[in-house]
């Protein structure tokens, strides 16, 4: 860590300039302290995405250093427009929390930054403990976790729609700012219809253009890996629904959809988080489902060198048969989940698994038990 460190040091160095290479060199050199974000469990996020490399994930999980990006301060800068966004539409949603009738308010943790205490609320106007006003206090938004799967994250909002309203039919909030990286990686073909061949004057060879409000005008729902991540969070927290915002980067429009949970579309991301569980338990890593992809090279080249291949095991997960007998239990219909599936083993529940049992309907028992409430008590209490 410290060579790397070291070389992106010197990189800004090259090209110095007065106001930029100071604040690069102090992000590269600032503690890397985020209360918020864990680094021992997957995240919701992540799993959400076709290109998720489980191998990368054991390596993080496993405890090994976390490789820099090369371009850190592009992805500072996008970071932090993100969290702008995301900043903006919690605010608004707070403030109508605050209105005379209110139709619902903005539930989730709070922080003063006064006196530093933070409390569970639904659109407080004052911290509790030193009567700070909202000027001093901050929205940490909603923390939501699966512990049988070791998944753990935040979700951007909480919409608190009264008692009279069951929690389960509460959605959670996810703000999602939109580019033409973002749908072009999400929908690739409703890019292509809007994309054709035009000439430019004076050139020899036509330009491909895309009409780009054409292609927002056509999003009609979510993308499929948001409305991952979003099923994820309500199997969680045990919600069925959640309210996703959209606003398009290049023009400031925005669009909002409520959506009911389809929690069978995350089977196999969550089948996904037990088999990194299982591989950190036993030790050893899972192949990479890319041939080898540039993230988890970055964890073999930053801790040995180059690609470490003497740990990939084609028949990973595909052993010890009678190792699994105990770990079925849970999964037939009816039956009390282990202190394992309960997350009492940091080690998660040992694989292989035996295959889903199917529901007369078509649902599978274990999609319909991660949308259930959690055992635990994780109701959060607002102040109203």
């Amino acid at each position: 860590m410290a060579d790397d460190l070291m070389k992106k040091l010197l990189e800004t160095t090259k090209n110095e300039t007065l106001f930029l290479s100071p604040i690069k060199r102090m992000l590269l050199t600032r503690p890397e302290f985020d209360a918020d974000r864990a680094w021992d469990v997957i995240h919701p996020s992540e799993l959400s995405y076709d290109d998720l490399c489980p191998r990368s994930v054991y390596y993080r999980l496993a405890g090994w250093e976390i490789p820099s990006e090369a371009n850190f301060f592009q992805l500072e800068v996008i970071f932090s427009q993100g969290h702008g966004y995301h900043d903006k539409y919690q605010q608004w949603a707070w403030e109508v929390g605050l209105q005379a009738s209110p139709p619902w308010g903005l539930r989730g943790t709070f922080q003063c930054l006064a006196c530093r205490y933070r409390w569970e609320a639904t659109s407080p106007v004052r911290c509790p403990k030193c009567r700070a006003g909202l000027g001093r206090l901050k929205y940490r938004e909603v923390g939501v976790s699966m512990p049988s799967h070791n998944i753990a994250g935040r979700a951007d909002g909480d919409i608190d729609l009264g008692k009279r309203v069951p929690l389960r039919e509460h959605p959670l909030l996810e703000v999602k700012s939109v580019g033409e990286g973002t749908i072009r990686k999400a929908a690739p073909q409703t890019v292509s219809r809007y994309t054709k061949k035009i000439r430019v004057a004076g050139e020899d060879e036509d330009r491909s253009w895309t009409d780009w409000q054409a292609v927002w005008r056509s999003i009609k729902r979510p993308f499929k890996n948001h409305l991952k991540q979003g099923a994820i969070y309500g199997a969680a927290a045990g919600r069925d629904t959640m309210v996703y915002v959209y606003e398009f980067k290049p023009t400031g429009a925005t669009k909002d959809f409520l959506v009911r949970h389809d929690f069978g579309i995350i089977e196999e991301e969550l089948d996904t988080a037990l088999d990194v569980m299982y591989a950190v338990k036993k030790g050893k890593p899972p192949k990479c489902p890319h041939g080898g992809c540039a993230k988890c090279r970055a964890f073999e080249e930053l801790r040995h060198g180059a690609r470490d291949e003497e740990d990939d095991d084609p028949t990973l997960g595909a052993e010890d048969e009678g190792a699994a007998e105990g770990s079925g239990e849970a999964e037939e219909e009816g039956a009390e989940p282990t202190s394992e599936a309960r997350g009492g083993d940091p080690g998660g529940p040992a694989r292989p698994r035996r295959p889903l049992r199917r529901r007369p309907h078509g649902g599978s028992s274990r999609a319909q038990r991660v949308g259930q409430p959690p055992r635990s008590g994780t109701r959060r209490r607002g102040d109203r």
